[in-house]
């Protein structure tokens, strides 16, 4: 087992924030759409990607994506944006969550990576955060009250590991009790009163 996912430093305090508390504007935007039956345009997210496009067109920012548009442009990709998300929930929510791989297989010509699994870090306290990415995919598997889901274990604090380790527990087995817990995500479904980081 590889010791880079081993990553040191006070990126755990200032950098992230729980699973909880994951994007709550993501997290908002799927449940004002998929449960509240609201249109997209009716979102906090929304309001926010129009703000960065319309920045981006008049040329008071070079990349809206630092501002929450992700990948946006202009209006007709806000739209494309959000009718992906609408596709992935109702995919997971007719045939279940599928690992990118999966997806790949099924669908050769489309562009997600088969590595683009919803990451995860683990705290210097074991406590499980989300990585780059994956915050809608989160919210739609804990809007649908899914137990698991695979994910991909990117950084483990080292003092999380040592005491792991001081138990006598090697670092595959470490890194399999971390996988197990970051899967097991049901618990950990968004509250809207929660801060975002």
């Amino acid at each position: 087992m590889s010791r880079e996912l081993i990553s040191d430093g006070d990126w755990d305090i200032s950098h992230v924030a729980p699973l909880c508390q994951a994007r709550l504007n993501e997290t908002a935007a799927v449940e004002d759409i998929f449960a509240h039956d609201r249109h997209f345009r009716e979102t906090a997210q929304y309001a926010q990607m129009h703000q960065a496009v319309a920045r981006y067109r008049s040329g008071e920012c070079t990349d809206p994506a630092q501002q929450g548009a992700y990948w946006c442009r202009s209006e007709e990709d806000i739209a494309r944006y959000f009718e992906t998300l609408s596709r992935a929930y109702h995919g997971i929510r007719r045939h279940g969550y599928k690992t990118q791989q999966e997806l790949a297989r099924q669908h050769p010509d489309d562009s997600r990576h088969p590595d683009d699994e919803m990451q995860v870090l683990i705290t210097r306290d074991g406590e499980v955060v989300l990585g780059y990415g994956g915050s809608h995919r989160l919210a739609i598997v804990q809007l649908l009250g899914l137990a698991s889901v695979p994910v991909r274990v990117v950084a483990i604090h080292p003092r999380w590991l040592d005491r792991f380790q001081q138990r006598k527990h090697s670092l595959r087995s470490c890194l399999h009790h971390a996988s197990r817990a970051a899967a097991d995500i049901s618990s950990t479904a968004p509250r809207r009163d929660n801060r975002s980081r």
